[in-house]
């Protein structure tokens, strides 16, 4: 890992990366050594987390990051359940600390889903239960469920209710196979 530097730094390096159309990832430590990922394929950001954090969200909590520590890799990686994020919205919140204005998903950030589909493959995997958890979440994330990060979101936390760590991978790759 590189020493500690400004998030401006590691801003331009990632804008660098992406607009030169590298693929691979970037591995984040934080002072506090929290650690991070974004990954990148031919030049766009593919997945992003920080702790339980992924995509938009993560980015925002990486914004207010006075330093980092960072290295690249130029193998393909990717973060499971993500879904397409908006290469310039990451790097405009990492910039600003702010979502932009538009609150419109993007065509690439709109995620086709089938809630009825995912709480039934859900129910199998926890049980009875599941239902009421599911529709919980469901009902938490709302509007963000219109997109792919939301889904992703969506899956992950259900995931987490899922004791055996094999169920809970069978039910992500469904998810993502599925979704």
């Amino acid at each position: 890992m590189s020493d500690l530097v400004p998030l401006e730094d590691v801003v331009a390096a990632l804008r660098s990366a992406t607009e030169s159309g590298q693929s691979g990832a970037f591995f984040i430590t934080t002072e506090q050594q929290h650690s991070a990922m974004i990954t990148l394929a031919g030049g766009r950001i593919t997945g992003m987390k920080y702790r339980q954090a992924r995509g938009y969200d993560a980015a925002a909590a990486l914004a207010g990051m006075a330093q980092l520590k960072y290295q690249t890799a130029s193998e393909p990686t990717e973060l499971p359940g993500e879904g397409d994020l908006d290469t310039r919205t990451i790097l405009e919140i990492l910039t600003t600390g702010s979502v932009p204005q538009s609150t419109e998903p993007t065509p690439a950030q709109r995620a086709p889903l089938d809630l009825d589909g995912l709480r039934e493959r859900y129910v199998a995997a926890i049980g009875p239960v599941g239902a009421a958890l599911f529709d919980e979440l469901v009902e938490d994330l709302g509007e963000r469920l219109t997109t792919v990060e939301g889904v992703g979101l969506l899956v992950e936390r259900l995931a987490e209710h899922i004791d055996e760590e094999e169920e809970a991978e069978r039910f992500r790759h469904d998810a993502r196979v599925g979704g």
